[in-house]
Parts: C-alpha cells; structure tokens; sequence
C-alpha cells in the first residue's frame, strides 16, 4: 500500500497513542502503549501476516518492554524515531522512512539484549 493512499486519520490516531506514551507516568503501560501505536501503523497493511508477526513479537515481550521503561523511570520514552518515522511516511518517503525504523528497532533490540532482568 503506497504512503500517500494512508488516510489522515492514521496519523492523527498514531499522534494520539504517542501523546499518552509521552503522558504516561505508569510504566507497566508504555508497553501497551506502544503496541497500540504499532497496531495503527501496521494495520493498513495488507499483509496480515507481519501483522500476526508484530502482535507475536509485542505479546512475548511485553514484560521485558515494561521492564526497560521502569529502570528508566526517571526520563521520559524517546518518542522522536517514531514522530520522525510519521513525519516520513506523511510525505511519503518510504526508503527514509523504513531506515529510521530499522534504527529504532535495533536500538531496541540492543537494550533487550544487554538488558539483565533479575528472575523472581
């Protein structure tokens, strides 16, 4: 589905998820949160299956999520990869768009990995 055939309401729900993330002082929600963000992105997608992917991924890790955005209580969630992800694909530059999102999920995916979560 080409950027520009992604209707105005996408992105002002997409804005409105990124506005209680940046509200949100519960950080067993930021998790959620950003799965909700996710499920709007995505889901104008017609390939249902990344789609199940993505809801795998976010479902198995969203205590791990939770628990990067408790041991760093004491800051506020980065939102800029996923405001300048927006931004890209309103003006439909997909290439820069997919290249900012690959950044973020690597970061990501780098703190999941140097992360040690104490085991109860």
């Amino acid at each position: 589905m080409p950027f520009q055939d992604i209707k105005d309401s996408t992105y002002k729900k997409a804005h409105k998820v990124l506005n209680k993330v940046e509200k949100c002082k519960d950080y067993n929600k930021i998790g959620y949160l950003l799965w909700d963000f996710a499920k709007v992105i995505y889901s104008p997608s017609k390939n249902k299956f990344m789609y199940f992917i993505m809801d795998e991924i976010y479902k198995h890790n969203i205590r791990i999520l939770n628990e990067i955005f408790e041991l760093g209580q004491h800051r506020h969630y980065d939102l800029s990869f996923h405001n300048k992800f927006l931004l890209l694909c309103k003006d439909n530059k997909i290439e820069d768009a997919i290249k900012v999102w690959e950044i973020y999920v690597n970061k990501l995916t780098s703190v999941m990995v140097s992360l040690k979560i104490p085991t109860k």
